[in-house]
């Protein structure tokens, strides 16, 4: 077989892998479909090949040291899709982010910057960024949080996962889910309590990798300070469940912890320069003519040969 055969069938393969998913997801928003008919069974398939196609995909990028960026990113847009539909399978949604894990650099396109004459038409618009897949990855989570088995609670570890990566590169994600998640002066109408409490309780009741990740997500969102995330969470023992790895400690930009929002300090440091009344410098021209001392200005000076007396005589009145 020549070298051309074999990548055409690779090209194929790509390209059937894609269409796999477009289709699936095309199919799953369509809520005539969803009759007890033949449709479901092609529905059901439609999932089964979707969830394999993922599978492989996952492993094939988890490993790969150089992978084609152009077609990662396609099957990043449509896993971002499939999170966001209300219509998929949880299998498939957790398939989904697990994908998403092993393609960190595909992720920064979910959330693009919205342009100013698309901004009317955004449907979740933050700062100028839409957070469709954002809000879509907290709702997943917030509806699982309370209806998953304990046992099964591990299977949500990529969703936080993924939290962590667009949190850590995307500021505006940070933002966004700070927000959402620790209270401040600025967020008090946005927070969402029933999240934020079901995120802490997961950080009490469990020591599992998904609560390590949980832990790991606040923390950023705390501005990677261990004070505060102690201090927002309530939870003591919340530092034993972050990484033993230097790099999370690492502040970023925007992470001071003197300010409850990013954009607050440099505001704080302007009006304390204006509180500061500085002093006019007194110009005097040397030209000017010097004016005559007064008897109250004049001080009287002792000859060298008084000095010591004088001092004598005010020690001796003293004993």
């Amino acid at each position: 077989m020549s070298s051309t055969q074999t990548s055409y069938k690779k090209t194929t393969r790509k390209l059937m892998v894609v269409q796999t998913l477009s289709w699936a997801v095309e199919i799953i928003d369509d809520d005539e479909n969803w009759d007890e008919n033949v449709e479901s069974l092609v529905i059901f398939q439609s999932f089964e090949m979707a969830i394999t196609a993922l599978e492989v995909l996952h492993h094939l990028h988890m490993y790969a040291e150089i992978f084609n960026m152009e077609f990662a990113q396609k099957c990043a847009n449509e896993c971002g899709k499939i999170i966001e539909s209300e219509f998929v399978d949880d299998d498939l949604k957790r398939v989904a982010a697990r994908f998403l894990t092993a393609v960190p650099a595909c992720l920064l396109p979910l959330c693009p910057k919205i342009p100013e004459s698309e901004s009317s038409k955004a449907k979740m618009n933050y700062e100028n960024y839409e957070m469709k897949f954002v809000a879509a990855v907290l709702k997943y989570l917030s509806k699982k949080l309370e209806d998953t088995d304990p046992v099964e609670i591990r299977l949500l570890t990529s969703f936080f996962v993924v939290l962590i990566l667009l949190c850590t590169k995307h500021k505006q994600v940070r933002r966004f889910c700070r927000s959402k998640l620790i209270p401040s002066n600025n967020s008090i109408s946005t927070l969402d309590k029933d999240l934020r409490y079901k995120i802490i309780k997961l950080i009490l009741t469990s020591k599992n990798f998904c609560a390590k990740q949980a832990a790991e997500f606040l923390f950023i969102l705390c501005k990677r300070s261990i004070t505060r995330l102690i201090k927002d969470t309530g939870v003591k023992h919340v530092a034993e469940l972050l990484p033993d790895n230097k790099d999370i400690y690492r502040k970023r930009e925007g992470d001071s912890e003197d300010s409850e929002d990013e954009n607050r300090k440099p505001k704080k440091e302007e009006s304390s320069r204006k509180k500061i009344q500085v002093k006019p410098e007194k110009t005097v021209s040397k030209l000017a003519p010097k004016l005559p001392k007064t008897e109250e200005t004049k001080v009287k000076k002792l000859p060298k040969s008084e000095i010591v007396p004088e001092m004598v005589r005010k020690y001796s009145a003293k004993m």
